[in-house]
């Protein structure tokens, strides 16, 4: 692979389109029940995330229709974009083979759906079609996150001050400000070595019990339970005090009355 983008993202949206592969495969099995091989597709992911060029660059599966077929499904995926912006150039390899042609080795396609919270429920399916389903948990070490605000109090369009510290698999926090059920600000702070601050300038419009949500992501976009904080967002209120005596002038000993408000 040549380029920037995380192989784990790769590998994963392979996974997604792998029914497509086996499609070209299956499609033609039933004319040649003993066709298997090792097909490696080239292809080029431009800076949009668009599949550019797909071709074939290694192949004993000796079949022309198939390899054109997979090359082809290849040049339809999309995926994120290259975090340096240019484009990413990957050799990725696929053993297609028919039950009984040679051993499965581990699982043709994992997916994975969010149950509840840190809760994922594991689907496997290997080359012959077995299948299983397992529920784990995420260590609950990944769903902890510190947020600390410089002061509670603040004035319209001050800026407040947001300590966060989250484990280091969280590379950002998005923070959202809500009042009264409507989010108010938004920000995105990176972190690094699971550190970070964030500045937010308050609305200068804004008055009253402000809550700051703080979600921490990883690079795949898996997100913490949100952590949240409150402020008071409100202009100083003095104690003011006017007072008036009964008189501009006393005598010695006199005792001045006064009124207060």
């Amino acid at each position: 692979m040549r380029g920037s983008l995380n192989r784990e993202i790769i590998r994963r949206i392979v996974r997604r389109h792998i029914n497509e592969l086996r499609f070209c495969y299956e499609r033609e099995l039933q004319a040649r029940p003993d066709l298997s091989g090792r097909v490696v597709i080239q292809f080029t992911i431009a800076a949009t995330g668009q599949v550019v060029a797909s071709v074939v660059q290694q192949s004993t599966l000796r079949h022309a229709a198939v390899e054109g077929c997979i090359a082809l499904a290849v040049r339809r995926w999309l995926f994120p974009r290259p975090s340096d912006g240019g484009i990413v150039i990957v050799s990725y390899p696929f053993v297609l083979s028919a039950v009984g042609a040679e051993p499965p080795r581990g699982p043709a396609r994992l997916v994975y759906t969010t149950v509840h919270g840190l809760q994922l429920e594991l689907k496997g399916e290997d080359s012959v079609g077995r299948r299983a389903t397992r529920q784990v948990s995420l260590q609950a070490e990944l769903a902890k996150l510190l947020v600390a605000t410089d002061r509670a109090f603040y004035k319209p369009g001050e800026t407040a001050r947001l300590g966060i510290q989250a484990v280091p698999q969280f590379t950002a926090a998005l923070i959202e400000g809500v009042r009264e059920g409507q989010t108010v600000l938004r920000s995105r702070v990176e972190l690094r070595d699971g550190k970070g601050t964030a500045e937010l300038d308050l609305p200068a419009g804004v008055a009253g019990t402000l809550r700051l949500d703080v979600v921490g992501v990883d690079p795949y976009d898996v997100r913490s339970p949100a952590v949240s904080r409150q402020i008071v967002i409100a202009e100083p209120q003095g104690l003011v005090v006017k007072a008036t005596t009964d008189s501009a002038s006393y005598r010695p000993a006199g005792r001045p009355s006064s009124a207060s408000r």
